[in-house]
């Protein structure tokens, strides 16, 4: 049996848009009671184990960043390309809080593929009980290596 497949994404966000963002995660992002979303239909997809999105405080000289995990059955572009299918205006309404993303992405929704493939940060070692102060140190290595 394979072991699921696990996607990271870390992006700036833009700094006018913080507030903004934290209120439409809060608002339309948080799962209801019986575990659905009120902006996404992930519990139809049928390969998706877990997502989340994430804002980690501002720390030091970190940005702003919203973080989606997932873990899921398949491969990571069969993966994001179903996500973008499966509920594009979702995804502009979260990710365009976003610094880079795209702004036609109505038009050309493949511009949101590439836009998540090239914000996946290999972060496999998400584990429980990881130091807090070992994410932030991984955390800053990728931001000096130019992953926003």
């Amino acid at each position: 049996m394979r072991s699921p497949s696990i996607l990271t994404v870390v992006v700036k966000v833009d700094p006018d848009k913080i507030v903004e963002l934290e209120g439409y995660l809060r608002d339309r992002v948080n799962p209801t009671p019986d575990g659905a979303t009120k902006a996404f239909g992930f519990e139809n997809y049928p390969n998706l184990h877990f997502i989340s999105f994430s804002m980690p405080p501002e720390e030091g000289e970190l940005p702003a960043q919203l973080v989606m995990e997932a873990t899921f059955d398949g491969p990571e572009d069969a993966f994001i390309r179903d996500l973008v299918a499966l509920d594009l205006r979702a995804l502009a309404g979260i990710f365009g809080h976003c610094c880079r993303f795209p702004k036609m992405v109505r038009r050309n929704p493949h511009l949101v593929e590439i836009f998540l493939q090239t914000a996946c940060c290999a972060c496999a070692y998400f584990l429980f009980g990881r130091a807090r102060q070992n994410c932030r140190a991984d955390q800053a290595r990728a931001v000096a290596a130019g992953h926003p």
